[in-house]
């Protein structure tokens, strides 16, 4: 832990620059800044290794967005966060890890979102966007921060800051998995080394999105969860996008009965499904298509999807399949954009409780292990 001269390296410094941070911020009631402030020092930190090995020690919680490329991961998180403000294109269009906080404050009158990226991460300031343009001067922002030819491993942070009361999240977003060609196999390779050093840890919630009309025995995501990161799924949170299809709901129609049936039937989440998610399960949500994205606003396609999942035409088309669907504490279905919000803040609030006590003294630990490899 010496360099060539002679002199110790700093991390030392960034260490106590971590410790210094979690005694400050764990009197604070609200446990999620905490955990946001602690990940962006790691993920400031210059050394790839030093970066990786943190993550490992400190087990921070977090809740990692996970997919097959155009199965829906960008929608999904644009639902949750009420604002399309990620790039869109062909191919692989998300080529860096993004993490993605979402504030509410009722004190606030308009929302605004920040950006930290390049050669502003670990600075204190980074780039504000305001004003009724703020979503598309976002994604301007990401689409210069997302390398063209290749995938890089370093984060940025995105921050979106929300008037009134709602739940506060912070998920980070993985490029999407690409298979189908000999071409892909170098991105397909550095994505699974990104899930690798993101999903392997095991305070990380696994949130998985997936196209309910593919079949999802041949999902390679959850092939690799299964057999890499969470063999029994217990940390794996399961959405089922593009449910307003017909193919993944009618199932009193002949051509779609077996599809339907089988994307109900997963669900269900029934214990002895190979695909049930015993922690957290599944919801569906309908996401919002091209179409979609040029004549509505997010908050449109959510005012619709409402009224979908409570209307006739869902209702009746699953037939006798949507009274297995479970319900949580308060009666409520596994469906919808509301539904998907409320279940992810509270696991990752729950995973924060359970965490947070731990990290303080794992952080004295690493101090004094570093102390005597330094020489001190």
């Amino acid at each position: 832990m010496v360099d060539k001269d002679g002199k110790k390296v700093d991390i030392m410094q960034d260490l106590l620059k971590l410790e210094e941070e979690m005694e400050g911020y764990v009197k604070e009631i609200d446990e999620l800044q905490v955990v946001i402030k602690l990940n962006g020092m790691v993920d400031a930190l210059p050394d790839d290794n030093q970066r990786k090995r943190m993550r490992e020690v400190l087990q921070l919680p977090q809740v990692v967005v996970v997919g097959q490329q155009s199965h829906g991961k960008s929608t999904t998180l644009e639902m949750i966060a009420g604002l399309n403000f990620l790039p869109r294109g062909d191919g692989v269009v998300t080529t860096r890890p993004f993490r993605i906080t979402i504030h509410h404050h009722a004190s606030s009158t308009a929302p605004y979102g920040v950006v930290w990226g390049g050669n502003q991460q670990g600075s204190q300031q980074g780039s504000r966007f305001e004003g009724k343009d703020y979503a598309q001067q976002l994604k301007e922002k990401l689409d210069t921060l997302n390398p063209k030819d290749y995938i890089s491993q370093e984060t940025a942070d995105v921050k979106l800051y929300n008037p009134g009361r709602g739940v506060n999240l912070t998920l980070v977003d993985l490029p999407g998995y690409t298979f189908n060609h000999r071409k892909d196999a170098q991105a397909r390779q550095k994505v699974e080394a990104m899930m690798d050093e993101y999903c392997s840890l095991k305070s990380t919630i696994i949130l998985l999105v997936h196209d309910c009309s593919n079949d999802f025995a041949n999902n390679p995501v959850q092939q690799l969860i299964k057999e890499r990161y969470d063999p029994d799924f217990s940390r794996t949170f399961g959405v089922m996008t593009k449910m307003n299809l017909d193919s993944c709901h009618k199932t009193t129609e002949v051509m779609h009965k077996a599809r339907a049936e089988s994307v109900l039937g997963i669900l269900a989440n029934d214990a002895d499904s190979p695909f049930s998610f015993p922690t957290y399960g599944w919801v569906g949500i309908t996401g919002q298509n091209p179409a979609e994205m040029l004549t509505e606003t997010v908050q449109q396609t959510r005012e619709k999807e409402r009224s979908f999942f409570d209307g006739p035409d869902f209702l009746l088309s699953t037939g006798e399949a949507v009274s297995r669907l479970p319900r949580d504490a308060d009666g409520k279905l596994p469906l919808g954009t509301d539904v998907l919000r409320e279940r992810m803040g509270r696991a990752l609030k729950q995973n924060i409780k359970a965490r947070l006590p731990k990290i303080l003294g794992v952080l004295e630990r690493e101090l004094d292990r570093t102390s005597l490899l330094l020489g001190d």
